[in-house]
Parts: C-alpha cells; structure tokens; sequence
C-alpha cells in the first residue's frame, strides 16, 4: 500500500480497514505511524534483500546468480517502490536512514561478490555493482513502478548493462 501511495497519502485508518482491524489496535501495536514505517523498512530490508541474498548465494554459477537477481528486480516492482517511498522518509527518519545504508551496502556486496565470481577485479566489481544498483533504481523512477512490457525491459537493461561492461540476460 505505501509503495503505491507513498508516505504522505498513507492514512492508517485506511491500512486498518484493508487488514480488518479497528484504528485503535494499530495504535497498540504500533506508537506512532512513523514507528511503523520503521517496522515496515526493517522487514523490507530483511526479504528483499539479506533472505534474498542467502537464496542467491545456494545457485551454481555466478550466471545465474546474476541472471536470478535480475529477474527478481524486475518482477518484484513492490520492493523497488518500496525503496523510493523509503528514501524519502530517510531524510527526515534517521533509523531509517540506517536501515537503508546498511540494505545498499549489503546489496553492494551481493552484486559485487558475483561480479567477482564471474572475473572482474574487487574493485571494477564494486565500481560495477554501484553502477547496476543506480541503474535499476533510475529504472524504477523512469517507470514510476510500471514495468514496460517484458521484450522492451529486456533491452533497456540490456543496453544499461551493457554500458556497464556486464553480460546481457534474459528476463
């Protein structure tokens, strides 16, 4: 819900009524709407990125790895928008801010740590990783959350990465 409507627009008497619960036992559970966007970056963090990345390390070749990871971004489109509407409470909510440092530098890792597996130096991996992350969060933005249609995204990253010296992929 947040990641479509953003953080402003997020009423909790709407987010009550679509889990079925009175305004009140939010409230219980939760101090103030901005505890809960804690909450709510905290498990971000955990399933978009560090169970995800566990998932990744299990593949064979870091091949697949790569070309596993960039499926997951591209269909995930939650988790990307999740992760604008995030930034921008950043600016104003410190725990998040750190949650989201951490998340973009385990991400750094993961994206790194295969490059490397594939042959580039430590550095170019981590030069490359941080280019790949920007390049699908400017994905994201340019999209505003909607993905082109499959042969079209296809070739937009291919063309990114491409840019970036990495290997094309198939979505």
């Amino acid at each position: 819900m947040m990641a479509y409507l953003g953080t402003y627009s997020f009423k909790i008497d709407v987010l009550a009524r679509n889990v079925g619960i009175a305004k009140s036992s939010f409230y219980h559970l939760f101090k103030s709407k901005e505890e809960f966007f804690v909450h709510l970056a905290r498990y971000w963090a955990w399933s978009g990125t560090f169970a995800y990345g566990e998932k990744i390390k299990l593949l064979e070749t870091p091949q697949d790895k790569f070309q596993t990871l960039i499926r997951a971004i591209y269909k995930d489109r939650v988790q990307g928008l999740t992760w604008i509407q995030l930034r921008n409470l950043a600016v104003k909510l410190d725990n998040i801010k750190n949650i989201l440092i951490e998340v973009e530098k385990a991400r750094l890792e993961i994206v790194g740590s295969i490059l490397e597996e594939m042959g580039f130096s430590k550095k170019d991996a981590r030069i490359k990783a941080k280019g790949f992350m920007h390049m699908f969060f400017g994905l994201l933005v340019l999209h505003c959350g909607e993905p082109p249609d499959k042969k079209k995204a296809t070739g937009e990253i291919n063309e990114l990465l491409a840019i970036l010296g990495l290997p094309k992929v198939r979505l």
